[in-house]
Formats: structure tokens, sequence, C-alpha cells
């Protein structure tokens, strides 16, 4: 039970890292910079290859 509530927090906190990039940018600039999507991407296919094809633990990537 207790890994279910620090895994929702983990992921709840990059949900709001990324949000307030997204707003922080859009705030200054009145312009949506969808870069930030394109780098939580990279990030998740970069841990998809690591865990699924290089049989790494999840704890290294």
């Amino acid at each position: 039970m207790i890994e279910l509530f620090i895994s929702a927090f983990l992921k709840g906190g990059m949900y709001i890292l990324i949000s307030m990039g997204l707003s922080l940018v859009y705030g200054v600039m009145k312009i949506p910079n969808f870069a930030h999507g394109e780098f939580y991407l990279i990030g998740a296919y970069c841990s998809y290859i690591g865990l699924s094809m290089l049989k790494l633990p999840g704890v290294v990537v």
C-alpha cells in the first residue's frame, strides 16, 4: 500500500513540474511551447528502451 502512495506521489510531482514549465513559458511568451512534451516523450522512450530491451532494473533507469 505504501508503494502505491509513493508511486502516485512521484507521478503527481512529475505532472506538476511539466505543467508548471508549460504555464511559465506560456505566461511569459504568450505562445504555447510544446517542446516540454517532446522532452517528456524522449525520457519515456529512453526508459522504455532501458527497461524492456536492455533489461536494466527500474532503479537504474
